[in-house]
C-alpha cells in the first residue's frame, strides 16, 4: 500500500504535468488557472483521510481511506459545474485566503482530532494553510475565514467528511 505522502506526491506531480494546469496569469477575459488541493484526516490513524484535488476546468478526484473498522477506501471522479469554480473563487477573494496565517490551532490540543489542510494555486499565489482541532477556535475570524472557503471547495459534493457532522456549513 502506498503511503499518503507518496500518493499525493505522486497525483500533485501528475497534475502539475500536464501545460493547462500550470497556475499562470490569466487575461482580463480569462481568470487565473486555479488548483484546488483539500484534505482532512478526521481523527489520526482511526478515523478518515479525504483527498480532494480539483483544477479549474472542473475535473475533481476524491479519495477517501476509512481507517477505523470496517476499513476501506472511496474513490471518485466528477466534473464540476462553472458555479462551484466560482464559488470557490468568490470564496478565494471574500475571505482573503492568501493572507491567512500558514497554521491555525488552539494553544493546546489533545491528539487525533480532525486536522484540515487547504492547498491552493491562483494563478501565481500559492497559499498551503492548515486547521487543526477547530472545535476551540471555531469562533475565531481566521477559522471563520478558513472554513468559508473549505465550504465553497466542498459545495460542489454531495458527501463531506465526517468531522463536519452537526457544523453549519455555508452550502
Amino acid at each position: 500500500m502506498m503511503s499518503r505522502s507518496l500518493r499525493r506526491l505522486l497525483a500533485t506531480s501528475i497534475l502539475l504535468s500536464t501545460p493547462a494546469l500550470v497556475p499562470r496569469h490569466g487575461s482580463a477575459a480569462e481568470p487565473p488557472a486555479l488548483l484546488v488541493s483539500a484534505w482532512v484526516a478526521t481523527a489520526g490513524p482511526y478515523g478518515e483521510d479525504w483527498d480532494l484535488t480539483i483544477r479549474q476546468d472542473g475535473a475533481a478526484a476524491l479519495q477517501v481511506l476509512y481507517m477505523g473498522s470496517p476499513s476501506g477506501t472511496l474513490m471518485a471522479h466528477v466534473r464540476l459545474s462553472e458555479d462551484a469554480i466560482t464559488r470557490i473563487r468568490a470564496a478565494l477573494a471574500s475571505e482573503r485566503f492568501f493572507d491567512l496565517a500558514t497554521k491555525l490551532a488552539p494553544k493546546a490540543s489533545p491528539l487525533h482530532m480532525p486536522h484540515l489542510k487547504l492547498d491552493i494555486w491562483s494563478g501565481e499565489e500559492h497559499r498551503v494553510v492548515t486547521l487543526y482541532d477547530p472545535g476551540p477556535i471555531m469562533q475565531e475570524p481566521a477559522t471563520q475565514r478558513f472554513l468559508k472557503v473549505w465550504d465553497a471547495v466542498y459545495s460542489g459534493f454531495p458527501l463531506r467528511p465526517t468531522w463536519e457532522k452537526g457544523r453549519a456549513t455555508t452550502r
